[in-house]
């Protein structure tokens, strides 16, 4: 699945763009946007991120398991013996 627009930032050169190439050759293009003093992708993607969280928290993770060790010999003592 490739996009039909790929849309990057003003401060990229097309030549810098990931996956430019691989657009274009399937018929799509490359649009680079002005940047807007003030707004920021990366903020704007932390706020949904926190919103999502809120709405569906991840399930708990559980516990990694207990490794039980007595009575095992280390490296160090199964080279001595």
């Amino acid at each position: 699945i490739l996009p039909d627009v790929l849309v990057k930032g003003g401060d990229y050169r097309p030549e810098e763009v990931v996956g430019r190439d691989t657009v274009k050759a399937s018929g799509g293009r490359l649009v680079l946007i002005p940047l807007v003093e003030g707004h920021s992708t990366t903020h704007l993607a932390r706020r949904i991120s926190e919103r999502t969280m809120r709405i569906h928290p991840p399930e708990p993770t559980p516990p990694a398991p207990v490794i039980r060790t007595s009575g095992v010999k280390s490296v160090e003592e199964r080279l001595r013996s």
